[in-house]
């Protein structure tokens, strides 16, 4: 989807995903770094105009794509074909994150949001907590909650 295994138009990305979508495939996954964010910017294309409640859409998150200046070399584990002009890092931290997520709604053409955490669910950093902010760095658990 993204071009690095193989280069496709947009055009055969969306068939390739109406295809999927047809024949019953309700999950679809992406990232930032799947062709440098263009993989996010064509199934956001195929998806959009399909009922948003009839699908699952997952993205990664701690994968920023940087713009690259004029003449600026790339990574040296740059791979060709992707998205022009972006490079990707990685950023874990609370501001990377955000921004992450962010700039993949806007490839994606989505809106998100955050639900409340099943209070059944059991975190691995944390087993048995029910408290999500509980596997989180301290300090990072009263960020996530501003960000609601």
């Amino acid at each position: 989807m993204g071009g690095f295994r193989a280069a496709i138009s947009d055009a055969e990305a969306v068939k390739l995903t109406d295809a999927g979508y047809a024949a019953g495939i309700r999950y679809f996954d992406t990232s930032p770094f799947y062709g440098y964010g263009r993989s996010e910017l064509r199934m956001g294309a195929a998806l959009r105009e399909k009922p948003r409640d009839d699908y699952v859409l997952s993205t990664k998150i701690g994968r920023v794509l940087h713009a690259m200046k004029p003449g600026e070399a790339p990574p040296k584990d740059f791979r060709e074909n992707g998205l022009p002009g972006f490079a990707p890092v990685f950023d874990y931290s609370y501001d990377g994150v955000m921004r992450s997520l962010e700039h993949s709604h806007f490839r994606l053409g989505i809106a998100a949001h955050r639900h409340r955490a099943d209070p059944r669910c059991r975190f691995l950093d944390h087993p048995g907590s029910r408290d999500p902010r509980a596997a989180l760095p301290p300090g990072h658990g009263q960020r996530l909650s501003r960000a609601r």
